[in-house]
């Protein structure tokens, strides 16, 4: 997809019988690394997906949102992401936004910021405040890993912070 001449998304599409998988994105995040490009766009035109690229060793991607066009959504929610891929939306970067919003709020990124010594501690002095108990932090983080957190996502905020 270019915009006044200047190259913003690749678009790989695929038959509609098809269903999009992981070597699909890696055969369009190819081009996007090749180019420089930030987002990629994969489809079989009745399911589309938008993945964003954060270059670096190693490139991360992740999508940005996925529509299912014969999906049981609302009519109002598909046009909204749909037009997100638009040339005016792209022009206007407002995918970014998008992206960006997901990005801070995804369940990875919220497990990082409840685990971090700065949020055990003021839980710590909630804690304390409630209850006239007495904790650590260390113990709070102990209790949040253990006995409240999912380990698969646990498992991934340790293996992206090495």
């Amino acid at each position: 997809m270019r915009i006044d001449k200047q190259l913003v998304a690749f678009i790989e599409v695929k038959r509609i019988s098809q269903k999009l998988n992981e070597r699909h994105l890696r055969q369009v995040q190819m081009y996007s690394v090749n180019e420089g490009i930030e987002w990629m766009v994969l489809t079989n035109g009745a399911v589309w997906q938008a993945h964003h690229l954060t270059g670096g060793l190693p490139v991360i991607v992740n999508m940005a949102f996925e529509i299912d066009l014969l999906g049981p959504a609302p009519l109002e929610e598909k046009a909204e992401l749909m037009f997100l891929i638009h040339r005016e939306a792209l022009k206007r970067r407002r995918i970014d936004e998008l992206w960006k919003h997901s990005a801070a709020t995804e369940p990875k990124a919220l497990l990082e910021l409840i685990l971090s010594d700065t949020m055990l501690e003021q839980i710590r002095k909630e804690v304390k405040r409630r209850t006239g108990i007495t904790t650590t932090p260390e113990a709070l983080g102990e209790v949040i890993r253990t006995e409240i957190v999912d380990p698969k996502l646990l498992a991934k905020v340790y293996k992206s912070s090495r």
